[in-house]
């Protein structure tokens, strides 16, 4: 589905031939776009328009890149303009390309590799940590005073269920 590149997860479309789970996590993307940041280094396998690199969020949908691409390829790598330390971009014509292009003149290209890393309630992470993933999903809930008498360590689980129903 994602034909061996992971960034293809951004624009991959929802199909009648993926399974249910599979169109699900493509429909889950909005909810899971802030949370996987690029670093760019070299800026050669991140992709330009899909990948979050930037501080102004999804550029496709920030620049409307279905209809004006600044004639850069949708497929196109964050390295794709950026030529002997500039940036070779055509005039800004809206206040969205000129707020690109002044981020842009505080990036600069490195010879280290682009890497990913986990970004959730601001604590940034290079392992994905699936506890730290759900609460963040699920978002907070407050913890009912009875929890430390039904779930502890010695409790039997089928009496440590029942009891929690019964408190239900």
């Amino acid at each position: 589905i994602l034909k061996g590149d992971v960034s293809n997860y951004w624009s991959v479309k929802p199909s009648n031939n993926y399974s249910w789970l599979v169109n699900k996590m493509i429909k889950a993307r909005d909810i899971i776009y802030p949370l996987i940041k690029r670093r760019v280094g070299n800026g050669e396998s991140t992709r330009f328009w899909y990948d979050n690199w930037s501080h102004l969020g999804k550029l496709y949908t920030l620049l409307n890149a279905e209809s004006s691409r600044l004639g850069i390829p949708l497929s196109a790598t964050v390295a794709f303009r950026y030529r002997d330390g500039r940036w070779a971009l055509p005039p800004a014509r809206t206040e969205n390309q000129l707020a690109l292009q002044v981020h842009l003149t505080t990036v600069v290209l490195t010879n280290e590799e682009d890497s990913s890393e986990w970004v959730i309630n601001g604590k940034q992470r290079q392992k994905y940590k699936c506890g730290e993933v759900y609460t963040y999903l699920k978002g907070p809930r407050p913890l009912v005073p009875w929890a430390k008498l039904v779930w502890f360590s010695y409790g039997i689980p089928r009496h440590s269920f029942l009891t929690w129903l019964v408190l239900l």
